[in-house]
């Protein structure tokens, strides 16, 4: 480069960047700090791809570029020197997934301008600044049928017809907000590269080529100026979108750029929210009818994708909720799109069944099992009495298993499967916790169709998962709000969303009596929490119904205090078969000893053991060192009975902790070493009680742990909805 060539760089990148800021500095040869840094190198091997060679899903794509390497038609787009130099014989394609999984074959790496690609995500900004409203009042969103650069406006409203067009961008870059601390395009600069999850830099050389070759725009700009969509100077918005569009990019950050697309709008690499769901909504939708300019009919039949094309031979093409895919290919169609490019978006759309009309099918098994809580009760250990009230009203709690993504379809089913079992049972407990996606009026159904169940006196609870446990309470919040508010929210500062997630649950939920969370309907973040909830439930029911029983599952045994020591221990399930000497011997032996929730019930020595009675509160067994993070192996509740071992490798063990202030007896090893050698026949029953506990024990974990068989349980003769 010479002198007089960085002389004139400099004054480029002064001359348009004074008002709004420079998007990048330069160094004293004059070139852009950084730029030498956007060219990756080549992708290095994966310990897999090491032991077992490329992914079969890069062998796929590299098969395809093979094929359509074969093409010959089009030409690098002429605009501008810096594309109508660029090597025809490049070609890349790249797959990044909403997961956060990429896969890449040929120059994948090789860095092009971004050009119209820009357009896209730009528009997406301009909705986040202006809201829907602002934005649609300039820019329209139907597809125009003519050629990208086309100098025309709508005949009465004057609007371009979408932003994907030249003049409908040139609006969306006015659009964007620069007066929120940070210059216009350093905001587009910075958004790209949040999209892409590195930082992206302008080119000042295609920059200052766009700038010299953009006559045609100007003219759209000041169109635009004078008939007030624009309404003030355009040399500035035109100054800045050709800087978007001279951002630099690989085949990888495009794919990158759409995955974040495909995922509502976070990026799936960084996990960093880079556009609200809602805006990204609209973006895919005039992706959908206008990102091919006027081949998007021909586009849309053949690739079924939302998809964007630059001139610098890129395109994305996004499958929501799944991937993106991105091609490079310099050579372009009569309508501005890559040939190669387009032909790989087709292949792949089609060997791969992403066309939008070959989308998922309904699943067959959202509801995975429906059975009773008698087939499938908490690992919560109880007392006889409370085993025998489970076993005489579980049956008619139906326990109702959900999996999968809950749009429109799954939600249906889930719903007709609550209706349908609460017709049968008591109480309904909707397992929640296997479903990876849900819809936001799915979610409204649900909370809808359950109130309703309470209404006509079900119980009900919801497993939601824990991290989804605080949004579950905030949905009644809002199917209230829907019930009462006559018209939706409009914040003019940003996006809203006319139509929004809870419309197909307002007309349903209008005719519910109640203006709160019913009290019988409940949340747990886990499976356990709720199965433990609805059987201590039936367990105080049965309690009140029966006077003349004689144990319970409250938080404490009966008349403890009381002189008869046959009567206290009898209530418990080590002694309750055994004669009364021997069940007031082996008591007296017991030392009672009491325990803060949260602290453990013994510490032992590797070695020893000691038998432990619940009397009051609560067991915790939980894994040694996670008794912050909430993880429960068991709960014991009064009246049971376990055996507690110091070990050497806490690995290996679970530790009993104390889950509210907790009364226990204990047998240490000195005391089951004199309750052997003084009254051997106490102790013999002891062990014998012991271990019939321990294959009940057993028993449930070995049914917790093999689960329930798929299948509606419950309806073995469908019920009419």
């Amino acid at each position: 480069m010479t002198s007089h060539d960085r002389q004139q760089r400099h004054e480029t990148a002064q001359n348009t960047d004074d008002d709004q800021g420079t998007s990048y500095q330069l160094d004293e040869n004059g070139d852009p700090l950084g730029w030498a840094d956007t060219q990756r190198p080549s992708p290095e091997w994966s310990e897999s791809e090491k032991l077992f060679g490329p992914s079969p899903i890069e062998g796929a794509l590299a098969a395809v570029l093979d094929e359509v390497r074969e093409l010959t038609e089009g030409e690098p787009s002429s605009s501008i020197p810096a594309l109508a130099n660029a090597d025809p014989e490049k070609l890349a394609v790249v797959v990044a997934t909403a997961g956060g999984h990429i896969y890449e074959a040929g120059d994948s790496r090789d860095c092009f301008s971004i050009q119209s690609i820009s357009k896209a995500f730009v528009y997406g900004l301009a909705i986040e600044d202006r809201g829907f409203g602002g934005v649609d009042a300039k820019i329209d969103v139907e597809p125009s049928g003519e050629s990208f650069n086309r100098i025309s406006l709508h005949p009465e409203t004057n609007r371009p017809a979408n932003a994907m067009i030249n003049a409908g961008a040139i609006t969306a870059s006015w659009l964007v907000d620069p007066h929120r601390g940070t210059a216009r395009r350093e905001r587009v600069r910075q958004l790209f590269s949040a999209f892409a999850g590195r930082e992206l830099m302008m080119d000042p050389d295609v920059y200052s080529q766009e700038h010299k070759e953009g006559d045609r725009n100007r003219a759209l700009g000041w169109m635009l100026s004078s008939v007030g969509i624009i309404e003030e100077d355009p040399t500035q918005a035109l100054e800045d979108y050709f800087a978007q569009c001279s951002v630099m990019v690989d085949t990888r950050d495009l794919a990158i750029m759409g995955a974040t697309l495909a995922a509502g709008g976070r990026n799936p690499f960084t996990d960093e929210r880079v556009m609200e769901p809602v805006t990204v909504e609209r973006v895919l939708s005039v992706m959908n009818s206008c990102g091919m300019y006027d081949d998007a009919g021909e586009w849309f039949v053949r690739v079924g994708l939302p998809g964007k094309s630059g001139v610098g031979g890129g395109i994305i093409a996004v499958v929501p909720g799944q991937l993106a895919v991105a091609t490079f290919a310099p050579p372009l169609d009569q309508h501005g799109n890559s040939v190669r490019g387009t032909a790989a978006c087709e292949r792949i759309s089609q060997a791969m069944d992403l066309h939008f009309a070959r989308g998922p099918r309904p699943s067959k098994r959202t509801v995975r099992s429906i059975h009773s809580l008698a087939d499938a009760r908490s690992l919560t250990h109880r007392d006889e009495d409370s085993r025998r009230a489970l076993s005489e009203l579980a049956s008619d709690v139906a326990v109702i298993e959900i999996q999968g993504n809950l749009l429109f379809p799954g939600t249906e089913e889930t719903v007709r499967a609550l209706r349908q079992s609460a017709q049968t049972a008591s109480s309904v407990i909707l397992d929640l916790s296997d479903v990876d996606q849900i819809a936001g009026f799915g979610r409204h159904l649900i909370a809808v169709t359950a109130t309703e169940l309470c209404e006509a006196g079900r119980d009900v609870a919801l497993v939601v998962g824990d991290p989804w446990t605080d949004d579950w309470h905030d949905a009644w919040d809002t199917v209230w709000e829907d019930i009462w508010r006559d018209e939706p929210d409009d914040d003019p500062d940003g996006p809203s969303n006319p139509y929004t997630d809870s419309l197909p649950a307002i007309s349903a939920a209008r005719k519910i009596r109640t203006t709160t969370k019913p009290e019988n309907l409940t949340v747990f973040a886990t499976r356990e929490e709720a199965l433990a909830h609805v059987e201590d439930q039936l367990i105080e029911q049965l309690r009140r119904r029966d006077d003349d029983a004689t144990a319970s599952d409250a938080d404490e045994m009966p008349d403890l205090d009381a002189e008869s020591t046959i009567e206290a221990a009898r209530s418990t399930d080590l002694l309750r078969d055994t004669d009364d000497e021997i069940a007031e011997t082996i008591w007296s032996r017991a030392q009672e000893l009491r325990v803060r929730e949260g602290e453990p019930v013994l510490d032992l020595e590797p070695g020893e053991s000691a038998v432990v009675l619940v009397v009051e509160g609560l067991v915790e067994m939980i894994p040694h060192g996670s008794h912050e993070d909430g993880s429960v192996v068991r709960r014991m509740r009064p009246g049971t009975v376990f055996r507690s071992s110091g070990v050497s490798d806490e690995r290996l063990s679970v530790q009993a902790v104390a889950g509210t202030d907790l009364v226990v007896r204990v047998l240490d090893a000195p005391a089951l070493r004199a309750l052997e050698q003084e009254e051997p026949a106490a102790a013999l029953e002891l062990w014998r009680s012991m271990a019939r506990a321990a294959s009940e024990d057993l028993e449930t974990a070995l049914r917790a742990n093999i689960g329930w068989e798929p299948g509606d349980h419950w309806n073995e003769t469908p019920v009419e909805d």
